[in-house]
């Protein structure tokens, strides 16, 4: 078997079930059995000076809709999360993974940021601590902590600054912003609470095409559209037979 690759390295999977036995050497070699995969973690981690910053799916939520409960519609519409864990001071080694700071894109963020970058830049405004997010909210997909817009100039902001660089380099930087100053402390009530912030990561060109280009072909599996065509596609065939 090939070794599972690290969380940091990209995609990894988990399954139920369990391994064949292993024949002795002396017993009649069989083929064993494979595990039957249920989950997997995509995953793509940049590191930065003082933070690794990881990029994560927050998949589609889908209901059962008709009258005979075989169709299906999306709920709610999924993201794309980053995560900045700030790197642990004193010089040692690993992240603070309980002070990370996550910021997460829906699909049209996700669209002006592929669209506007490497060329301009785009900054990204949350309200913080009026309530928290929950994956469970009915309120149609939207958050104060995911998707709000700013309305009051007193309260504490958390931002997300995506500008281009020199040799078609990007810089993200997430921070709490209040009145315009940065590294500012979030409210108490904050879905992340970080004492670390700001935190930045500088993506390379390489790192930038692949990064946006994980964004870009997220975009039809966040909206459900490819799980939804596929449906439809084969009962148009069904129909048709």
């Amino acid at each position: 078997h090939n070794a599972m690759p690290s969380p940091s390295m990209g995609v990894y999977a988990s399954g139920g079930g369990s391994r064949a036995p292993q024949s002795s050497p002396s017993s009649t070699a069989t083929t064993p059995t494979r595990n039957f995969i249920t989950r997997a973690f995509p995953s793509y981690s940049i590191r930065g000076e003082n933070c690794l910053l990881s990029l994560k799916p927050i998949m589609p939520e889908f209901k059962v809709v008709g009258q005979s409960g075989n169709a299906i519609s999306v709920s709610q519409k999924g993201r794309i999360n980053l995560e900045f864990a700030p790197a642990n001071r004193n010089n040692k080694p690993g992240y603070v993974w309980d002070e990370k700071i996550s910021f997460a894109l829906s699909v049209e963020e996700i669209g002006l940021v592929t669209n506007q970058l490497p060329h301009f830049g785009v900054t990204l405004n949350r309200k913080l601590g009026d309530r928290q997010y929950s994956p469970n909210m009915n309120d149609g997909g939207m958050s104060n902590t995911y998707d709000s817009i700013v309305t009051n100039e007193e309260q504490t902001e958390k931002v997300l600054i995506v500008d281009p660089g020199d040799a078609a380099t990007v810089r993200l930087r997430v921070d709490y912003v209040k009145n315009g100053m940065g590294g500012q402390k979030p409210p108490s009530d904050a879905v992340d609470v970080s004492t670390y912030a700001p935190l930045e990561v500088l993506l390379q060109a390489g790192e930038w095409e692949v990064f946006s280009s994980i964004l870009k072909e997220s975009i039809p599996y966040l909206l459900g559209w490819n799980k939804m065509m596929d449906i439809a596609m084969n009962n148009a065939v069904t129909n048709a037979e």
